[in-house]
């Protein structure tokens, strides 16, 4: 009895260094995925390192996506591929920025100029780009819809997790990947150019109000230095008109860039009489100097 029950220890000991070993390979993805292609070929050996493979890991070791289901095993090929990775990777991000950069320009062109037309047409083919690629991927793989969109969009946006991988053809995979990131790119470039130009646009009129009331503040202070109740009468009356003689300008130039006919010009300035030609002077003080008019403040 004693032989037996070491005999059946020991084959639970091995049982269990067998399981704990699995689970450890199982820890690598390169032997997980090994494992995975022997057991759903019927227990036949299959190379996962084949030419398509390699392209695939080439390819998406630069740009970079890197999904993992095939990696390097040996210090030589870990070596190599840090060597590969550290050109390859720079010189990949160059190229499709230079061609994001280019079809953004010609786009532009195309546009006459105008960044939110071409900002809306590629946010849109942002938006329907993972789900065209997830159609595809589950019309010509064996992936569910959802899953095909998640992995569109992992993709794309080089996330790549690894946890898909779709059965298709490597050329269709790497040319549906090189695509999506230069959309991407672009998609980028146009929205922060976007934003960067409304933030200048808003900052530049922020800064035109601010100099403006600066100016009609000194202005005022110096109409109503020494004036007292009758002089900041003057003041805001002069303030008035200038604000009233800008928004006339304003108004001629819209008409002048429009180019409509039918409309009378804007009186010129030595025929206008402000508000305050009467009040720019008190009537105790009769001197030449505060008889002259307003009107030479503005000149």
């Amino acid at each position: 009895m004693s032989n037996v029950s070491d005999r059946s220890s020991d084959v639970e000991r091995t049982v269990d260094a067998y399981i704990e070993n699995m689970l450890l390979l199982l820890e690598n993805p390169h032997y997980a995925h090994a494992f995975e292609t022997h057991f759903t070929n019927q227990s036949l050996d299959k190379d996962i390192w084949t030419f398509p493979a390699a392209v695939l890991f080439t390819t998406t070791t630069i740009i970079p996506v890197g999904y993992g289901n095939v990696c390097p095993s040996s210090e030589l090929g870990k070596l190599l591929l840090i060597i590969y990775g550290i050109i390859g990777i720079p010189l990949a991000l160059v190229t499709m920025a230079d061609t994001g950069k280019f079809l953004s320009r010609f786009v532009t062109i195309w546009f006459e100029d105008s960044m939110a037309w071409p900002t809306g047409l590629f946010l849109s083919l942002l938006c329907l780009y993972p789900i065209i690629g997830g159609l595809l991927f589950h019309h010509f793989a064996d992936l569910e819809f959802r899953d095909a969109i998640y992995f569109s969009f992992t993709s794309i946006f080089t996330i790549g997790f690894g946890d898909l991988m779709p059965s298709i053809n490597v050329i269709y995979l790497v040319l549906f990947i090189v695509f999506g990131v230069i959309l991407v790119t672009i998609t980028i470039d146009f929205v922060a150019a976007e934003v960067i130009d409304r933030i200048h646009y808003m900052g530049r009129h922020v800064g035109k109000a601010r100099e403006i009331a600066g100016k009609m503040m000194q202005l005022a202070q110096s109409l109503n230095m020494n004036r007292g109740i009758t002089g900041l009468t003057a003041g805001m009356n002069q303030l008035q008109a200038l604000a009233r003689f800008g928004l006339l300008g304003k108004l001629d130039r819209e008409v002048l860039e429009q180019k409509q006919d039918g409309f009378a010009f804007a009186p010129f300035l030595e025929d206008m009489d402000f508000m305050d030609n009467a009040s720019a002077y008190t009537q105790d003080d009769k001197s030449p100097r505060m008889r002259q008019p307003a009107r030479h403040l503005f000149v």
